[in-house]
């Protein structure tokens, strides 16, 4: 194994502790399936089982999710290292939650397949001591999500919204919707969502174009 294969492993989301002899003998073990999807390419569909961890080695991915009543889609932008919804492997809901979608030509993947992946957790103690860290994480940062205080004002109500909808309030984001159904979910008028965002459009925080809020970079509205 070269020093850049191995160093672009543990640069990976559930690698990072593994030693030299580890990662030889993982590779050795586990079939490693590299991937260089097109742009725009589906690496995985809502509602479809999860049958593999899916890492992102280089590149740019798309997640985009819909409102259960088709009211809005969140699109969110997120650059590698990543590892697609490791919490859908196992449980008894092992469905991807979002359509992922390459962003550019350059994306490379690592897949595992969930047999591999089952074997490398009762084999390698850092990957799984990693794998169990993912899971609780996302599990402290829903319920952590319940107990934020209420928001006092139409813009906390705003960010609120995409907090409770995004995977982290951080990055490139892309909120599809029309202003009635926004103020319907923001309990509020179409005149006043109309105010707000093009007062957050003048702050320079997000940008309008019909029917989409594009917002470059979510934590600056916090």
């Amino acid at each position: 194994m070269t020093d850049e294969y191995f160093h672009r492993l543990i640069a990976l989301p559930l690698f990072q502790g593994l030693t030299r002899e580890d990662a030889l003998t993982m590779a050795g073990r586990a079939r490693f399936d590299f991937r260089r999807p097109r742009h725009g390419a589906l690496l995985a569909r809502e509602g479809e089982e999860c049958r593999a961890l899916i890492f992102v080695i280089q590149g740019q991915i798309r997640m985009q999710e819909r409102a259960a009543d088709g009211s809005f889609t969140l699109e969110e932008y997120v650059n590698a290292p990543i590892v697609l919804q490791p919490e859908r492997l196992f449980g008894r809901r092992n469905r991807y939650s979002k359509d992922i979608y390459a962003e550019g030509d350059d994306v490379q993947l690592l897949v595992v397949s969930k047999q591999d992946v089952r074997d490398i957790l009762f084999s390698y103690t850092a990957f799984h001591l990693n794998y169990l860290n993912c899971v609780c994480s996302c599990q402290q940062l829903l319920l952590q999500r319940l107990w934020m205080p209420e928001p006092k004002n139409l813009r906390q109500r705003f960010i609120a919204f995409l907090r409770q909808h995004a995977d982290q309030m951080r990055g490139h984001k892309r909120l599809i919707v029309g202003m009635n159904e926004l103020a319907a979910h923001l309990l509020t008028t179409r005149l006043n969502v109309s105010r707000l965002l093009h007062e957050l459009e003048d702050e320079g925080l997000i940008a309008l174009q019909r029917g989409v809020i594009d917002i470059p970079a979510a934590q600056q509205l916090i």
